[in-house]
């Protein structure tokens, strides 16, 4: 397991790298919710890792990825997972988020057909946001100026805050303190930009995200696995169910007691689905799509 970065529009994206010397197997990529970092994924990265070569990326903003002024739309998140296929050469991956990974991966789908297939896990829409905990949030935080997301993105979380913030992704918030991934998270939270990104993204970008509530995916797009924390208070679990009719999901789980970070909370079943649902749905679909698949970014 290695670190690298690579660049996207001027910014200099980070990103972990894992079982690259797995030659032939499926490759996997790993895109965090707001307000988290790669660091999210530790669990999969290891154990994946030891089969398929797997990438789990900081989205700018957060992390040790650059934090820019500005440019925080699900769209150009989608334009940065698609030049880090391309500057990385990874073909038919599957692609694998958790809230904003997951929009973004659900609106790369809509222009994009290199991806085999994609696991959303707790999709943010605007829907399954305004149902969470912070949904009164969504229009304030579209409402404020620009030179006021300015300001704000120049400070951090404070540790208590953060520390409470990451302890709601969990069913037992006594988790942010048991693992270590939960304590890089609350760390990560403290650095100045992430309360800016986060702003930008569920304010002004409210409109694509409510898209993601009433758009079906194309025909065309690969198959798709959904994953609900039942337990989560970010977003809603309900407004998931309803999301899924509009989704069509290959296949759909539900992990009671799980929250928000389930990959971090319950690490082996979402692993064991993500890894059936590659074998039993996407296994065939690789074998009849080659090597020579291309992209129509």
């Amino acid at each position: 397991m290695t670190d690298a970065e690579f660049e996207f529009d001027v910014l200099r994206i980070a990103y972990t790298v894992a079982g690259t010397q797995n030659h032939g197997a499926t490759p996997l990529v790993f895109l965090h919710n707001a307000g988290a970092s790669r660091h999210l994924w530790h669990e999969q990265v290891e154990y994946f890792g030891a089969s398929h070569p797997v990438y789990a990326l900081d989205l700018f903003g957060y992390g040790d990825s650059d934090v820019p002024a500005e440019g925080y739309s699900v769209q150009r998140y989608t334009d940065m997972l698609a030049a880090f296929l391309t500057a990385t050469g990874i073909d038919a991956p599957l692609l694998v988020g958790n809230c904003l990974g997951s929009a973004i991966i659900a609106h790369f789908l809509r222009s994009d057909d290199r991806a085999i297939g994609a696991v959303l896990i707790n999709p943010l829409t605007e829907r399954t946001a305004r149902g969470g905990a912070y949904g009164w949030l969504i229009g304030p935080a579209g409402r404020l100026p620009r030179a006021v997301r300015t300001v704000v993105g120049r400070f951090g979380s404070p540790r208590k805050a953060a520390r409470r913030v990451v302890g709601q992704w969990f069913s037992d918030p006594v988790l942010t303190d048991r693992l270590p991934a939960a304590r890089q998270l609350v760390d990560g939270m403290r650095r100045p930009g992430g309360l800016a990104a986060l702003a930008e993204t569920i304010g002004s970008d409210l409109g694509t995200l409510a898209r993601l509530d009433v758009e079906p995916l194309p025909a065309s797009a690969p198959p798709i696995c959904t994953i609900w924390g039942v337990a989560n208070v970010i977003l809603s679990s309900d407004a998931g169910r309803r999301l899924n009719e509009t989704l069509a999901p290959a296949r759909a789980e539900w992990l009671p007691g799980c929250g928000h970070a389930a990959m971090l909370e319950c690490p082996g079943p979402v692993s064991t689905i993500i890894e059936e649902f590659l074998h039993a749905t996407l296994a065939p679909q690789a074998t009849n799509r080659g090597p020579s698949a291309t992209s129509d970014a």
